[in-house]
């Protein structure tokens, strides 16, 4: 059975190392200037959340980027780590033996923003 995913101490950040380091939105170093705007008519929900996502654009089955999603709120990476995800308006978090939080912002059904707590930005895609 594979043991719930801990979030490496550096974290500070999600969907780059709350899932990275095993799969999601990979963070980039530049802090933003500006806070990412939200596409045109794209209401963020838990059903843009759910599904495959990846930061490098690689879906197949190597793919050490990814992260899934589920309905029941769970997420795996694909090292076996999983955790339990939460959306509470913007705010994702995900929690495994540790947690984090970051803003995620929807440029379209497939594609999202990911704003990390020191204000730096991730892009990831829908597998």
């Amino acid at each position: 059975m594979a043991k719930p995913f801990a979030f490496p101490a550096s974290l500070l950040l999600i969907l780059d190392a709350a899932c990275v380091h095993a799969a999601a939105p990979a963070r980039q170093n530049q802090p933003a200037t500006d806070a990412p705007a939200e596409g045109p008519g794209i209401a963020l929900d838990r059903n843009i959340i759910i599904g495959i996502w990846t930061d490098d654009g690689n879906c197949g089955p190597d793919a050490p980027i990814i992260i899934e999603f589920s309905q029941d709120g769970r997420f795996v990476v694909p090292n076996g780590a999983f955790g339990r995800w939460k959306l509470d308006d913007d705010r994702l978090t995900m929690t495994g033996r540790s947690a984090a939080t970051v803003r995620i912002v929807p440029i379209d059904r497939d594609t999202i923003t990911v704003v990390h707590e020191d204000g730096s930005l991730g892009r990831s895609t829908r597998c």
